[in-house]
This record gives structure tokens, sequence and C-alpha cells, in this order.
């Protein structure tokens, strides 16, 4: 703790110390998040607006931001409508490369609306514990992204809430510390019992050039401790806190917010929706895993099984992977200094020609008139 300052109280996030203005508390919440009519898809667009429109706060232009997130502004500025999972870590990546130091994390998690969650919000406003509350996270879950992974672990005084999602790799964890951070705040808005939260574990490193600094003004602006390098993401919660009565006056009962749960699930099968595959393929190539048998292991899904879901979505496994190997060639290309044969390398091809005659079929440019033209011709 930092001399001459005082902790700040437990139920609120505090981002004070690192930009001189107010203390944002957590126990109000402006948004309206019990009507909120949020679908599937717009969870998502809520999330890449808010990035987007923070990185507009900070004097990121227009055209970083689209060139970033592959999005049209009109679109990135919409609260509606299906988006890209690869633009969140995208955004994550921008603020981290212009500004290593500057704890976005914490500043985005004071700002962005709970109605990101979607209508997860609402069954978080809507339970009557936070155990149930989990457990609508773990049925539901599908509503924001199918390839997150929760658990919770008992420790006797305390539980963890062990949360793990692929694409973490591509974002160094930014969204993940955003994510927790924002789970925090909700957990701290709706239950009465004092400190429910005791600490934050994070399996990445912190970004930039002070990680000291930045895990002590995280743990100084959430009033818990903050430990980075652990095997797995976790909310340490006082074990107590999960069955205690939530503190909400929202109109929704547990009923309703069920019944609207249910109703924006079945306007579409998730396991069978595009964006979830190419989202699914994109996570794949990052680590390295190039087959469709990995993608369909991913999913936890024969291979069979995936094909047909492929197929009804227009395509193939293998053009799933293709694709999302393309597509990390590209950025590969544009934004690194990286030799042709060394991305060959890392996108598991035999040689520089099998990478060429690759890229040459999919995008009608050689990975080298790629580069030299920045993409501008792609057919």
């Amino acid at each position: 703790m930092r001399r001459g300052t005082n902790p700040p109280a437990k139920d609120k996030i505090s981002t004070s110390q690192v930009t001189g203005e107010r203390t944002i508390g957590v126990s109000s919440v402006s948004e309206n998040v019990e009507d909120s009519s949020l679908s599937e898809g717009t969870a998502l667009a809520v999330l890449v607006q808010s990035l987007a429109m923070y990185a507009r706060q900070r004097n990121y232009s227009v055209t970083e931001i689209s060139a970033a997130t592959g999005l049209p502004e009109k679109v990135w500025r919409s609260r509606f409508g299906w988006r890209p999972a690869s633009a969140v870590p995208a955004l994550h990546n921008l603020l981290a490369t212009r500004e290593p130091n500057v704890p976005h994390s914490l500043l985005l998690a004071a700002e962005v609306p709970l109605s990101a969650f979607g209508p997860l919000a609402i069954a978080s406003f809507a339970a009557p514990n936070l155990r149930v509350a989990y457990g609508m996270l773990c049925r539901f879950r599908a509503l924001f992204t199918n390839l997150l992974q929760t658990q919770l672990i008992a420790h006797g005084d305390t539980t963890h809430l062990q949360l793990r999602h692929p694409a973490d790799v591509l974002d160094g964890g930014a969204a993940a510390e955003m994510g927790m951070l924002l789970l925090v705040r909700m957990i701290r808005s709706v239950v009465s019992l004092s400190g429910p939260v005791v600490a934050l574990h994070f399996c990445h490193q912190p970004r930039g050039s002070e990680p000291e600094k930045t895990q002590q003004v995280l743990a100084d602006a959430i009033g818990v401790p903050v430990h980075f390098g652990r095997d797995v993401n976790a909310i340490v919660l006082r074990t107590q806190a999960l069955d205690v009565r939530l503190n909400t006056s929202g109109s929704v009962d547990m009923a309703t917010a069920e019944q609207r749960l249910i109703a924006a699930v079945s306007v579409i099968d998730p396991s069978w929706r595009a964006e979830t595959l190419r989202e699914a393929a994109s996570v794949s190539v990052a680590r390295q895993e190039f087959l469709p048998s990995d993608l369909a292991l991913s999913l936890r899904l024969g291979l069979r099984a995936l094909q047909r879901r492929a197929t009804a979505q227009g395509t193939t496994a293998r053009g799933l992977m293709d694709a999302a190997r393309r597509s990390r060639a590209e950025v590969l290309l544009l934004e690194s200094e990286s030799t042709v044969a060394t991305i060959a390398a890392e996108l598991g091809f035999s040689g520089p020609r099998a990478f060429r005659r690759f890229f040459l079929r999919t995008t009608g440019q050689t990975p080298s008139a790629y580069r030299t033209t920045g993409g501008e011709r792609r057919a």
C-alpha cells in the first residue's frame, strides 16, 4: 500500500489512484441490467464497442481501431449484431502496444457496462445466491462464449472460481484480466456480505516494463491481494459468500430470467454457430494445432460431428482450419518482421514453398507480395 493513501472500500473498484478521477463504486449499477434484452450476439458487440470507445477516449484514431478489429467504424460503434471474437484480443493488443504500462483492464472494468455479460447479467441479478448464479453461468455460458471453462474448487473457508479460455494466448491474458475484474464488480454489487472476494489469481504475467507496479496498482484499487503467474485464473471467494442471499432489487424473478435465457439459447443452437467454429479454429491455430481433429477435440466433438456442423455453415472442417491459418498468416506478414520461412514454420507448413502455394491459393497473392502491398489487393 502506498504511503499517505487510505485503502479503498471493499465494495469499490478504485481508479482514482491511477487516473486522478473519482472512485467508482460498484454498489450503484447505472445500466438497467434487469431490462436488458441483449442476445448472444450483442453481448460481444457491447464488449467490442466498449473497448473501441475506450480507445477513442484515449485518442486512438478510427483508422487504428478499424485496422485492429477488421471492422468499419459504424460496426464497432454499434451495440448490436455479430462480431468476430478476434476483435477483443486485437483491441487489447492495440492498447498494450502503445501504452504498455497503463492498467487498461482496471480502467475498463470500471467503465464497461455489466450488460456486456448479456442475458447472464439478468440471471446474476435474479438468482437467490452466488451458487445458483454460478450454476446459471455454467448452463448458459454459450450465450457469451462456448469456449469458457469454469470450475468451483472449495478450500475450506475459501472457494476458487476458476476460469479458463483458450483465447488467453492471443492477448497475454488481458481479456481474462478485464473479465475477472468485471466479475468482481458484479459480485460486489449483489453480495451484501463484507469482503466476498479475498484474492485474485492470474496465470499470465503483468504486461509492460513495470510488472511490480502494475500488480500493486491492481491490488490497491480492488483492495485484495493480486497474484500473477499462477497455474490458473481464479477469483478467490469467501465460501460463506456463495450462499448468502443476494442484495438485489430487480423486478425480474428467477423463473422469468430463466425463460429469457432459454429463449435466447433457442434462437440458434450455439454449437452450430459459425462464429463459434471460427473462434475455435483461430484458437487452435494460435496454439499451433492445425488438424481438423485438433479442432474437434477442442470443441469436444467427434470429427464427423464437426464435419456436419461445418457443412451446415457452408464449409468444411479443413476449410475452417485453412481460413484460420490464412488469417494468422496475414497478421504475421503485416505486423511482424518474421521471415516468410519463419512464418511458414510457425503455421505448421513443411517449408516456404508449401506455405507460398497455400497462401497464393487462398488469397491470390504470394506472401511477399501481400506484405509489400499491405494486403490491399487481396483477392
